[in-house]
């Protein structure tokens, strides 16, 4: 497995790419820029089969409609708590409603190729936000950044849920690699340390 990474639109939302050992991808969160995306995945002859949104924010959804045109067989994995946030372009910051082919709960399973992945709820900055662990990988959404957390005063947001949400990462045996959706990846065993918002 090979980890592609681009900071795309406005925000510098992070898009995180897996390719595979058999030339397939999945899109973690992407928020914008579908065209600079997709010229990544002819770059390296990949084959997108799945899209996974950490939760249902425009920053993070925003190129999928052009990525769903130019690529019709990729498939929309979305926690089944974001349908509401997806629904309402508003509350989302989007330009319309975002669909979905898949609803994921907490301790789901997404398998491609080479490629495992383990579905974490994390609520807090949004009610259906999710983090993604593959091997020694944490994708973390907008739920635990470098030093920081996400905000919490959107639609769907809760604060004490957010500090449930990070504490459960905390408690995570071993170390991983923090993946965020904006900003500079960490390591979970230095934001344990660290950050003021994990507590214990």
């Amino acid at each position: 497995m090979k980890l592609h990474h681009l900071a795309v639109g406005y925000l510098g939302t992070n898009c995180y790419i897996l390719e595979t050992n058999q030339k397939n991808a999945l899109i973690i969160d992407p928020g914008d820029e579908a065209g600079r995306i997709q010229a990544l995945l002819e770059e390296n002859a990949l084959t997108p089969k799945y899209i996974l949104l950490t939760h249902g924010h425009g920053d993070h959804t925003g190129g999928i409609e052009e990525l769903k045109r130019a690529y019709p067989d990729v498939k929309v994995y979305v926690s089944r708590n974001e349908l509401e946030l997806l629904a309402q372009p508003r509350y989302a910051f989007a330009q319309k409603a975002v669909g979905s082919d898949h609803l994921l709960d907490d301790g789901d399973e997404v398998d491609m190729d080479d490629v495992h992945i383990q579905v974490i709820a994390t609520p807090g900055h949004s009610k259906g936000s999710v983090c993604f662990l593959a091997e020694d990988m944490l994708f973390s959404g907008d739920t635990l950044f470098a030093g920081d957390c996400g905000r919490c005063d959107l639609f769907g947001g809760d604060f004490g849920q957010m500090k449930a949400s990070l504490k459960r990462l905390a408690a995570l045996p071993g170390d991983y690699t923090v993946y965020p959706g904006h900003g500079p990846s960490s390591r979970l065993s230095y934001e344990r340390e660290h950050n003021p918002y994990i507590e214990g």
